[in-house]
C-alpha cells in the first residue's frame, strides 16, 4: 500500500494539468498483476490471523521470497515481518494452516 501511495504522489507531481498520466506512474506499478481478492482463498468468516497469513504470503509472492522487500511492501520492520513469520511455522517452515 505505502509502494502504492508513494507511485500516486509521485505521479501527481509528475503529471501535467489535473490528469494524471501512465507515463508519470513507475514502471514497478504498471507492471504488476492485480491483486487476488484474499476471500476467494480462506474461508467464509477468517480470522485477521488467516487473512493477515494470506496476504504476507502474497507479498513475499510478489517479491520473489526477499524478505527485507516485503516488509517494505507491508510497511513494518523487517524484524516484525520475521515474528510474524515464525508465529505462523510450526518451527519446521512450514505453515500451520493453508493460506
Amino acid at each position: 500500500v505505502r509502494e502504492l501511495e508513494n507511485a500516486v504522489e509521485r505521479a501527481v507531481i509528475l503529471s501535467p494539468g489535473a490528469r494524471i498520466v501512465r507515463a508519470a506512474l513507475p514502471e514497478r506499478v504498471l507492471d504488476r498483476k492485480a491483486v487476488p481478492f484474499v476471500a476467494e482463498r480462506t474461508p467464509a468468516n477468517p480470522s485477521l490471523e488467516t487473512i493477515e497469513r494470506a496476504y504476507i504470503k502474497w507479498v513475499l509472492d510478489s517479491v520473489g521470497g526477499n524478505k527485507t522487500r516485503a516488509a517494505e511492501v507491508l510497511g513494518i520492520d523487517p524484524s516484525t515481518l520475521h515474528r510474524k513469520l515464525a508465529r505462523f511455522s510450526d518451527g519446521t517452515g512450514a505453515s500451520q494452516t493453508p493460506v
